[in-house]
């Protein structure tokens, strides 16, 4: 089924229609989960000591995993149709070494592996400073403060099995592992990855996370071009989003919605932080270069 998947190679035009179908399973996945809860669950409670909001937030809650894996079936489906009719086309279609364009295939160059893993840390780190810099110039409106505080407040073996575990593996399976590969048999690499991050972007559905993600997205992007190691990415995305839990469970969910880094630091340590997180992110990128070289042919036409 893997090999299949990787075949789809999906173009611009595909990828735009991916996220076509990811949005619809999201909204697919929403009205089965209302339907669920009100068919077999919210007549259930009984006692009423829960008003309906609160039973189907519960409700919600317990489902979260779920209902997020469920979304992905569009996407994959529509994929896996894609793959399978390129493999078996009767009109003889050239198609690449399964290899090259295989999901995981680590390499680490001169760094390797052990001197890799504090230096992505740090580069990732310095990237998510950065970014907590972007969103005092775009204030998210009240109702969506809400819902992010009500989604970063809920049970936290919920919300890290589905975003520490489950988005992290699906997330970066579909936007980089295929968009992404589809894309650099295309067009220049640069050129795949800001499209695959523009596409990742949109996918959070709000304009409030759409930037971050992006930015997040083009450094996931480059360090699996660079890497070919699925499994790095996917450890970085999880890092990212274990910190976002973290931070709302020890200081409140108010904090990832409304707070700024001025509001938390005061100006001062706001830029001398950022500053750093500036020279730290120069030099990531200046070693990563240098030491792991950049393989075009791996993915490229």
């Amino acid at each position: 089924m893997l090999r299949k998947l990787m075949y789809s190679l999906p173009d611009l035009k595909q990828s735009w229609l991916i996220l076509f179908l990811f949005a619809g399973g999201q909204f697919a996945a929403a009205m089965l989960q209302l339907f669920v809860f009100n068919v077999f669950v919210g007549y259930d409670f009984g006692s009423g000591e829960l008003s309906d909001n609160e039973k189907y937030q519960a409700f919600e809650t317990a489902a979260l995993p779920l209902t997020y894996a469920l979304a992905y079936i569009f996407p994959l489906m529509y994929l896996y149709w894609k793959g399978m009719r390129r493999l078996n086309s009767p009109f003889g279609e050239q198609l690449p070494e399964y290899d090259s364009i295989r999901l995981d295939r680590p390499r680490f160059g001169r760094m390797g592996l052990w001197a890799f893993i504090p230096v992505v840390i740090l580069l990732e780190l310095a990237v998510i400073i950065l970014i907590s810099s972007l969103p005092e110039g775009m204030e998210m409106p009240e109702w969506f403060s809400s819902a992010l505080e009500q989604m970063y407040g809920t049970n936290i073996v919920f919300n890290l099995l589905t975003m520490s575990v489950l988005a992290p593996l699906l997330e970066e399976f579909l936007f980089r592992g295929v968009i992404l590969t589809g894309l650099m048999r295309r067009m220049d690499t640069w050129w795949a990855i800001l499209w695959s991050s523009v596409l990742f972007g949109i996918a959070h559905l709000n304009p409030w996370q759409a930037l971050p993600a992006f930015v997040m997205g083009c450094l996931f992007g480059w360090i699996y071009v660079r890497t070919r190691s699925y499994w790095t990415v996917v450890a970085m995305h999880s890092l990212n989003n274990t910190l976002t839990i973290m931070v709302a469970a020890f200081f409140g969910p108010e904090v990832v919605s409304d707070e700024t880094m001025q509001s938390m630091f005061g100006p001062q340590m706001t830029y001398i932080l950022l500053a750093v997180s500036a020279l730290v992110l120069a030099a990531g990128i200046g070693l990563i270069n240098k030491y792991i070289t950049d393989e075009k042919s791996d993915l490229s036409h």
